[in-house]
């Protein structure tokens, strides 16, 4: 018997899943790799999008995903839950980022809105 262990591209994940599901003893795992990209230089290597930290990875979303201005803070707890973090912790995070001079703040209450920094804009 062997233990497999393999990188799957997001897109093929699915693919790999089920060509195991019929000769995999159990059902096999598949567990997301966050902060992570093909490293161009190296094929087949993994290299890291940032330095791993959680505001360092909310800059790379932020240019990534290029989120519709005004933000709430709604908008934060989607990167949170796709980086497997607790939701609640989104007005911490957008603390961090305001400060970090990666989003401005504007209003207050239930009104708060943030905006992204413009030379995040260029980066990507």
């Amino acid at each position: 018997m062997f233990k497999i262990e393999a990188i799957v591209d997001d897109k093929r994940v699915g693919d790999a899943l089920r060509a195991l599901l019929g000769i995999a003893r159990g059902m096999p795992h598949a567990i997301p790799i966050v902060n992570a990209e093909e490293h161009p230089a190296e094929p087949g290597k993994l290299k890291a999008k940032s330095n791993g930290s959680l505001l360092g990875m909310f800059e790379q979303w932020l240019i990534a995903n290029k989120p519709e201005e005004p933000m709430r803070v709604g908008i934060i707890r989607v990167f949170l839950k796709a980086k497997g973090r607790p939701v609640g912790s989104a007005g911490y995070l957008a603390k961090q980022a305001v400060a970090a001079g990666l989003l401005k703040k504007s209003g207050t209450g239930s009104g708060t809105k943030y905006h992204v920094v413009k030379r995040l804009a260029h980066h990507g």
